[in-house]
């Protein structure tokens, strides 16, 4: 049995819960699944092995229940939410923001706040690599997408007509990248429209106090990031930061200790932000550093050791790794010790340092018997 295995089995017994024989096989067939792809050498995708205190947070989240559309019933937690915010918004150099299920939920959001700022427009325009979710946003809010290269004469002249907002991704999906890049949005004229960073993925680079990330937050009017990519936290764990706060709606809901505002999700309470609140208790900011910086060194580590055999690689500043070869890799994808993308059309394989349990070391003796 697993050690995951055997820590359900120990909260079945204090919770006294006897389990039929067949659904207790079943539930230790869903954590044998969910260990299956991870360890020290699955790095195929943006999954992380959970901080313990993370899972005590999400633990305590299921027996606290409360509402925070009704924050003066539940003070102790709405300190807890209010505590966590204030760390972040001065990590990402924003003054406000709020928790969201995730990345694909504040890319509506973001959206939504520049069509109520530029409600005549209905262009928005994204590098040619933006998550999907953007398109789906566009889609909800009878917006329209245009994708763009990175070539700032192609993003000059699109602008002169002015979008509803402009997309920037900083750690794409499939490559890590920031797209459009650094250098070509720092190079755009002033702005008329609502810039919106994607850093779902990458976001995690403002607990490092990256130079690009912070001079880019500054030029933004909201930033996404998802803590349960890169920092060890469950779903849903999604935040939002912007630069005006939330207007109250114009509706009454007397039923509510507090007037909701224009935020997205409805009734939240501790499941956003608890297990991210204890884990910044418990580990420690430096303790997330050094992770996030081995995960770092790790990508730096494997990306060496491809070049140095004449492979290609991609270049990431978000520890993602992707490279091409002739060789075929797929018994390597279907066993998520890697993963394969499309780049320009073309067949990449991709390695993921997400986790921070996984070692360049072990994925380089995965990859040793193909290269």
């Amino acid at each position: 049995m697993s050690q995951t295995s055997a820590n359900f089995t120990e909260i079945l017994a204090q919770l006294a819960l006897t389990l039929p024989a067949e659904l207790q096989s079943q539930c230790l067939d869903l954590l044998n699944e969910a260990t299956q792809y991870s360890g020290t050498y699955s790095a195929a995708h943006m999954r992380g092995h959970l901080y313990p205190a993370a899972l005590a947070g999400q633990i305590l989240a299921g027996l606290h229940q409360g509402n925070l559309l009704s924050p003066s019933l539940s003070p102790k937690l709405a300190q807890a939410e209010q505590e966590v915010k204030t760390q972040l918004c001065r990590l990402f150099h924003f003054p406000d923001m709020h928790f969201t299920p995730g990345g694909s939920y504040s890319n509506v959001e973001a959206l939504s706040m520049a069509k109520q700022r530029y409600p005549n427009r209905h262009w928005v325009y994204a590098g040619q690599d933006a998550h999907y979710s953007v398109a789906k946003a566009c889609q909800t809010l009878g917006l329209s997408l245009q994708l763009f290269p990175d070539d700032f004469s192609l993003w000059q002249q699109a602008c002169e007509v002015p979008p509803v907002a402009m997309i920037q991704t900083f750690g794409t999906t499939s490559s890590g990248q920031i797209s459009p890049s650094f250098e070509l949005t720092t190079l755009m004229p002033d702005k008329d429209f609502w810039w919106h960073i994607d850093a779902a993925w990458g976001g995690f680079k403002a607990f490092l106090v990256d130079p690009q990330l912070k001079q880019l937050s500054a030029l933004a009017d909201s930033l996404c990031f998802d803590p349960h990519k890169a920092l060890g936290q469950p779903r849903p764990c999604g935040t939002l930061f912007y630069r005006q706060p939330l207007a109250p709606l114009p509706i009454q809901a007397d039923y509510l200790c507090a007037q909701p505002d224009s935020r997205l999700p409805g009734s939240y309470g501790a499941e956003y932000f608890l297990p991210l609140w204890l884990t910044l208790k418990q580990h420690g900011l430096q303790q997330i550093q050094t992770d996030l910086k081995k995960n770092l060194h790790n990508a730096r580590v494997l990306h060496d050791w491809l070049t140095q055999r004449g492979v290609k690689v991609l270049d990431s500043p978000t520890a993602l790794v992707c490279f091409q070869t002739s060789v075929d890799l797929q018994a390597l994808v279907q066993t998520g010790i890697i993963s394969a993308t499309l780049i320009n059309q073309q067949l990449w394989y991709r390695l993921v340092f997400a986790d921070r349990t996984c070692q360049a070391s072990a994925v380089i003796n995965q990859l040793a018997a193909y290269l």
